[in-house]
């Protein structure tokens, strides 16, 4: 301190105003003493868990600026039961505190090592919102402190980002409050007014009227509006202040010193002394050392012009207590501090790479074990893979040729299963060629009688009675001819069925098809059980027309479905009262195709538009049995009795239908009967 003795008295006093005119204000207002007994008494009942640590971090914070040795005393305590308690958080918590609170009696060296701790605590065990406390009090010493002003900000930004993490939404806002007010003050420190009003502007706009800190940031606009040279708004803030602050504790001190700074500049000297020697007393009486600097400074300024005797005795007060805040003993602590935490930083760091080298080493180890490894089973595994390729060889004839078996079988079963239905329609193919064949002969017969009836009216010269005669002979050969078609389709479309197709799709009336394999299934049955009898009922929609289809598979499909149909009613009325009569309806409709794959539980039939053809049989027998319903469309599956059915005629049914891109689904009531429902896409 011999040093300040080598400059002129009003340039020391000029450096001591500037550097305490930024000083920090604390985390909160200090609470009024008459609160300590309560607190204490609280503590008398809390147990020793976080309440009672809670309670002992109260008290402190009550004691700060007030006593210092007694804020401390329960600074330590609270900090020592949690250590005891093993409770990082509550660890973390207590060195921020102890951290702050020698900041704020301007030990900056225990402030600096209690916020080094709390950091690395916090690190420690992932705890961001302590984390970032100590990051805000590191700051705050860097820049009143050690004049650090980018360290500062490094810090206050670090502590903003690991704020903004934190999961207490309450916690975090009141920490970024506090940091904004610091980077609105050192900001203003840096001649920055315009980054730091920003900061004003948006703690004003946020926090709330009534809210503790909201003085402190009207103290803090005030200084920066003097800083700027705008005395009279720096003096509407203090005034702005003045009813939140209380005269007997530091807030009282910090006011009373910046009140007598805008006097100061507003160059009214008895007003600056007067609070001066007021922000003096208060500091006094709380053991305020900062501020005991800063006013007796400012005191001993303003008295060097007119009253020598009193400045230089406010000048050795304010020398005093720059000894104690910023002597050379103060200043070897820190730096013994900063050494340790720089030599604890690269310890740590010394022995994070010998971890990652040891780790390292161990991955290396077991990198080339397992390298060793791979090549020892690569080496077996290629031995194997010689032998198991002979095998595999074998294997694969074999399974080649029971494929070209199975494959041969298969086609076998299909054509044996065509051929059934074929003798299914053999019946009803007889009876379709029997009707067209009668009216042939008999009107062959018709025929043969008017041409001998010709002959004889033409002997007679009766011409009119010969023509009118051969009118009749040429419409008796139309019929006849039509006829003759109609048995010769018969035979084809029977030549069709037996043979395997050429799967050329071509245009096919549904509703024809529809309709005349539903006879020719019925005449079939009615062929071999003559009791057999039923109600068809068909309800055809016009508008279905024609569609590309392979019309020998799809009418393939129609029988097998017509067959299980009034296999399924014949069935039933076996078992029924004479009341029940057997139906089987066939309807056609227009409709929009749910999807296009195949599914076996019903949908809903309709949708936007039409692009599809549904075609539906539907029975009143008993319907089939919910637990085989998902194995009806397996091959060689069959609910008939023994020799009374193949198993093939729904799979083949589904296959085809796949092929045709459509849908099969069964909408099916046990007891009440089922309904097979056929989707077919219209531009497929």
């Amino acid at each position: 301190m011999s040093l300040l003795f080598n400059y002129p008295f009003n340039y020391i006093m000029k450096k001591i105003i500037t550097f305490t005119f930024f000083l920090t204000c604390s985390i909160c207002q200090a609470q009024p003493p008459r609160k300590i007994d309560s607190l204490k008494n609280e503590l008398s009942f809390a147990k020793a868990d976080t309440n009672r640590i809670k309670s002992l971090r109260a008290i402190s914070e009550a004691y700060t600026g007030f006593e210092k040795d007694s804020s401390s005393l329960y600074g330590q305590r609270a900090l020592k039961l949690a250590r005891q308690l093993h409770d990082p958080k509550m660890e973390a918590t207590a060195l921020a505190d102890l951290s702050i609170m020698y900041r704020i009696y301007g030990d900056a060296p225990n402030s600096m090592e209690y916020a080094f701790e709390g950091l690395e605590v916090s690190q420690s065990n992932g705890l961001t919102w302590h984390e970032a406390r100590c990051l805000y009090s590191l700051a705050v010493l860097y820049g009143d402190v050690l004049g650090d002003v980018n360290k500062t900000f490094y810090y206050l930004f670090q502590a903003k980002s690991l704020n903004n993490k934190s999961e207490n939404k309450q916690d975090q806002l009141e920490l970024n409050w506090l940091l904004d007010l610091n980077f609105a003050k050192f900001y203003t420190q840096s001649n920055q007014f315009d980054s730091a009003n920003i900061y004003f502007t948006s703690l004003r706009n946020e926090m709330p009227e009534r809210y503790y800190l909201r003085g402190v940031v009207e103290r803090y606009w005030a200084d920066m509006q003097l800083k700027m040279g705008h005395a009279e708004e720096a003096l509407a803030g203090s005034n702005r202040y003045l009813s939140r602050m209380d005269s007997s504790t530091r807030s009282g001190s910090e006011w009373y010193y910046s009140r007598a700074l805008i006097h100061k500049n507003l160059k009214q000297h008895d007003s600056c002394i007067y609070y001066a020697k007021k922000a003096l007393a208060v500091s006094q009486k709380i053991s305020y050392k900062v501020f005991i600097l800063s006013s007796s400074t400012l005191l001993a300024d303003q008295y060097e012009s007119t009253d020598i005797k009193q400045s230089l005795y406010y000048y050795k007060i304010a020398l005093a207590a720059n000894d104690d805040l910023y002597g050379r003993k103060k200043f070897q602590e820190i730096q013994k501090t900063l050494a340790d935490e720089y030599e604890r930083k690269k310890n740590k760091e010394a022995e994070a790479i010998a971890y990652r080298n040891k780790i390292k080493q161990y991955l290396f180890g077991a990198g080339t074990f397992v390298l060793l490894l791979l090549a020892f089973i690569l080496y077996r595994n290629n031995l194997k893979e010689k032998k198991a390729k002979a095998i595999i060889q074998q294997q694969k004839e074999k399974v080649e040729n029971t494929l070209v078996r199975l494959n041969s079988t298969q086609a076998q079963l299909i054509q044996s299963e065509k051929m059934a239905s074929l003798g299914e329609l053999t019946a009803g193919i007889a009876h379709e060629i029997q009707n067209p064949l009668n009216f042939v002969n008999n009107f062959s017969e018709v025929n043969k009688e008017l041409l001998t009836e010709l002959k004889d009216e033409i002997k007679k010269g009766n011409y009119a009675e010969a023509d009118a005669i051969a009118d009749d002979l040429i419409s008796n050969e139309d019929k006849i001819n039509h006829h003759g078609k109609r048995a010769d389709a018969i035979v084809k479309g029977m030549l069709q069925h037996s043979q395997s197709g050429s799967g050329v799709k071509e245009p096919t009336d549904i509703n024809a098809l529809a309709d005349e394999y539903l006879r020719l299934a019925y005449h079939g049955l009615k062929a071999k059980d003559k009791a057999f009898n039923v109600t068809m009922e068909t309800d055809f929609d016009p508008q279905v027309g024609s569609i590309n289809i392979v019309p020998q598979d799809i009418g393939r499909v129609l029988l097998n479905l017509y067959n299980n149909a009034f296999y399924a009613v014949n069935e039933k009325m076996k078992t029924q009262d004479k009341n029940y009569e057997p139906k089987v309806t066939v309807r056609t409709s227009m409709a929009m195709a749910s999807e296009n794959s195949l599914i076996r539980q019903s949908p809903p039939i309709g949708g936007r538009g039409a692009n599809s053809i549904i075609i539906s049989v539907t029975d009143n027998g008993n319907g089939i049995p919910e637990k085989v319903l998902d194995k009806v469309f397996q091959p060689f599956f069959t609910t008939k009795p023994t020799g009374q059915g193949t198993g093939l005629g729904l799979s083949l049914s589904y296959d085809i239908i796949k092929a045709h891109q459509g849908n099969i689904n069964i909408r099916n009531t046990p007891g009440e009967g089922s309904e097979f429902i056929i989707t077919l896409p219209i531009n497929a």
